[in-house]
């Protein structure tokens, strides 16, 4: 019984820990939109040791910080920043249901609640949010031209997609994909790749020689599903090599 209340007790802990690393990080991404510099270090900085700071429940219990997003995603229509309650429907609209894990609406009165504070409801009309941005800045031509400058395998006769979210997969492998070619061909010689443009080669030379020059690397797994093939984060740290070196190196890889 107590081995079992102990293993409840962590996964417990786990799930929070879960929550607020996805709360942390949804929050500096809304924090891009805000115009206070204030608001902003305060969404930068939500949590204490311990708990969600009350000057970061203060902000979020009222709709201006999302207001903030929803305008910059749909600037023609108007908001009332005193209720939650057009940002749900608007999203609605779009096809967008902002609803927590287990299927239940959230409401303006979720939202607004202090005590207890909901981090569930936000999160779920953070990720409301982020889908809306999503549809408005991420179209099939601009993915496909991103892929482009990755991969020399690319056939827009066998691999267009003819959907965003078939584009979004075909990006996420085609990463996946350089990374991988770019271990192999640090392990066979020198860091150089033949063929295609540029850009293209610049990318694979600087990912060859970082992975050289940083010793074993791992090879990153390919997806099949975007849901599915994400959870492990291998694929997006494969992101992050590929577009942001600086924050990511071959050594992190610890899968």
């Amino acid at each position: 019984l107590k081995r079992g209340a102990k293993l409840q007790e962590h996964e417990i802990k786990l799930r929070q820990m879960q929550t607020r690393a996805k709360l942390t990080s949804s929050l500096a991404w809304l924090s891009k939109f805000v115009e206070l510099d204030a608001t902003r270090t305060t969404l930068l900085t939500p949590y204490t040791r311990h708990e969600l700071r009350g000057e970061a429940i203060a902000v979020l219990v009222t709709p201006t910080a999302y207001a903030s997003v929803y305008h910059h995603i749909y600037p023609t229509e108007p908001l009332d920043h005193t209720s939650f309650w057009p940002l749900i429907h608007g999203l609605a609209r779009r096809g967008i249901y902002v609803l927590e894990g287990d299927e239940t609406a959230v409401n303006d009165s979720m939202l607004k609640q202090r005590n207890p504070f909901s981090e569930l409801a936000h999160l779920a009309l953070l990720d409301g949010l982020m889908a809306a941005y999503v549809s408005s800045v991420v179209t099939v031509e601009r993915v496909v031209k991103a892929v482009r400058n990755v991969s020399s395998s690319f056939n827009p006769s066998k691999d267009l997609p003819a959907s965003l979210e078939g584009a979004l997969l075909l990006w996420v492998q085609k990463v996946t994909q350089a990374v991988n070619e770019a271990r192999q061909l640090a392990e066979a010689g020198p860091p150089r790749v033949a063929g295609g443009s540029a850009p293209r080669q610049r990318r694979h030379n600087r990912m060859s020689r970082a992975a050289k020059a940083e010793g074993e690397g791992v090879t990153v797994l390919e997806v099949t599903d975007i849901a599915g093939g994400l959870a492990d984060g291998q694929c997006l740290a494969a992101l992050l090599l590929c577009y942001a070196p600086r924050e990511m190196g071959w050594k992190d890889f610890y899968f």
